[in-house]
């Protein structure tokens, strides 16, 4: 289990620590760097590695796994990103 957080623990920090408001949190988990910059596309690979991560951590079965996801995607399809890139709830 230790070996898996300490794979999770970089992605998990650059998935959270996108802006200067969060420079606390980091300095409190031993970075001193800036902000990582928001890209989408690294965002997704992250998101897909720290879910992979955690659906390990918890032992959830395959058909559990696939049932999440379905439920996320589900979920996201109901959000739009507007013209500044932020997350709006779409009716």
């Amino acid at each position: 289990m230790e070996k898996a957080l300490c794979f999770s623990y970089p992605s998990f920090l650059e998935f959270t620590y996108t802006a200067w408001d969060l420079e606390p949190f980091a300095r409190d988990v031993g970075y001193d760097g800036p902000p990582f910059r928001w890209d989408p596309k690294r965002r997704f690979l992250l998101r897909a590695e720290l879910d992979a991560a955690f659906f390990h951590f918890y032992t959830l079965s395959r058909n559990d796994t696939d049932l999440i996801r379905a439920r996320a995607t589900l979920a996201g399809a109901q959000h739009k990103i507007n013209e500044t890139g932020d997350r709006t709830w779409q009716s």
